[in-house]
């Protein structure tokens, strides 16, 4: 990263092909964090709200998305990271 870059660099522009039902795959999974289930239905929204028409989202859209969340006090820095973590894992597949 350079002297002005944003933690978001980090992360992959590309968008992928995410089905909505992969997200509830994802939160199903994630019953043993810190979210709870209002926490959970916020999340989901506002990705499944991100994605474009064409179903299509990227990491960066992601972290951008949970960052926002973060800075408005509706998810905790903790669950921010490891949702991303979480969301890493799933976009890897992609790369195979």
């Amino acid at each position: 990263m350079g002297f002005f870059s944003s933690p978001a660099d980090k992360y992959s522009q590309i968008e992928h092909h995410f089905p909505t039902e992969k997200f509830k795959h994802i939160f199903n999974a994630l019953r043993m964090t810190n979210l709870n289930n209002n926490e959970e239905d916020i999340v989901e929204a506002a990705l499944i709200a991100r994605k474009g028409n064409d179903g299509k989202i990227s990491l960066r859209q992601i972290y951008n998305t949970l960052h926002q969340l973060k800075q408005e006090n509706k998810i905790s820095k903790i669950d921010e990271h490891k949702l991303m973590d979480i969301f890493v894992e799933h976009f890897q597949e992609f790369d195979k």
